[in-house]
């Protein structure tokens, strides 16, 4: 089908299925579109990843011959410059990122403790590495002692 065409497929012209949706998503959608006047499609695609973001790591889909992996989607919104896109994303997004920024606060000193332990971790492991490299020109056993 040439790009030409694809506008004018049958199927752009069908209602998109929003009453398909659960109530709460159904909802969402509708008071996303009331607010922003963005073509539903775009809505429940991004609607739909921000759901697959906050619930991956959580619920495994399981596929033909026993495969299981996260439910992750991959979404591409194609269109023209203020469409909304990045409005309706934020719209949808905006509780897990500040679910992630509260998260970077309380994780902070632990964070930092990590580090800290790393960096003498490297330090230990540079000392042993060298003794090892001064035993072994030496002709000495190359095990710590």
């Amino acid at each position: 089908m040439s790009p030409n065409n694809f506008m004018n497929n049958p199927v752009d012209q069908q209602p998109f299925p929003v009453d398909a949706f659960p109530p709460i998503a159904y909802n969402a959608i509708m008071e996303v579109q009331r607010n922003t006047q963005t073509p539903f499609p775009m809505i429940a695609s991004s609607m739909l990843g921000a759901l697959s973001l906050a619930i991956q790591s959580k619920v495994d889909v399981c596929r033909m011959d026993g495969l299981t992996g996260p439910c992750s989607l991959f979404v591409l919104t194609i269109a023209e410059s203020g469409e909304r896109k990045t409005t309706i994303d934020k719209l949808f997004t905006k509780p897990i990122r500040d679910f992630e920024a509260s998260q970077a606060i309380a994780m902070k000193p632990e964070l930092e403790k990590y580090r800290a332990e790393k960096a003498a971790w490297i330090e230990k492991r540079k000392g042993i590495l060298l003794a090892i490299r001064a035993n072994a020109k030496q002709g000495e056993k190359a095990d710590e002692q």
